[in-house]
């Protein structure tokens, strides 16, 4: 749900496996901010009111890319400003991407993503959530174990 606004990025950006050029960068940087869009125009259309939980799947699309040092994207939000359940997220996003199989890349092990948390900790991550994650990495090793990656050859096999 919190990259729901990449339904609204051309094709042949979102499934690149190059480099980005500055502007296809900027196209893709929008799909915070045009997933904010969308859900909000869904959840006025069919009448949604619970403004509270509303607020809380805004902030999570809207923020997942801030960074704790204040160079994320799209408000450059720091630290404690950036909502708390878009800092939750960004490291649940962060693990569940490095951990997964890319067109791009194989799976990181969990000693290289657990040393890149250790490393991001207090610039791209929120180190109290990093704290609560790394006492808590055998249970997702446990949900990884669990929950496999399908590679694309697979399902074709």
């Amino acid at each position: 749900m919190h990259d729901i606004g990449k339904s609204l990025i051309p094709e042949d950006i979102l499934y690149s496996t190059e480099i980005y050029t500055d502007h296809e960068r900027d196209i893709m940087n929008q799909h915070p901010e045009l997933g904010c869009q969308l859900l909000s125009n869904i959840l006025t259309t069919f009448k949604y009111d619970n403004h509270q939980e509303l607020n809380i799947i805004l902030n999570i699309i809207r923020h997942h890319h801030e960074r704790y040092d204040g160079k994320g994207y799209p408000a450059k939000l720091k630290g404690t400003d950036i909502p708390l359940e878009a800092r939750i997220v960004t490291v649940a996003d962060v693990i569940d991407a490095l951990l997964s199989h890319r067109p791009y890349k194989k799976p990181w092990s969990i000693e290289d993503v657990e040393l890149y948390l250790i490393n991001g900790s207090g610039t791209l991550f929120d180190p109290l959530c990093i704290d609560a994650i790394l006492h808590s990495l055998d249970k997702v090793t446990l949900i990884q174990s669990r929950y496999p990656d399908v590679i694309e050859e697979e399902l074709q096999a």
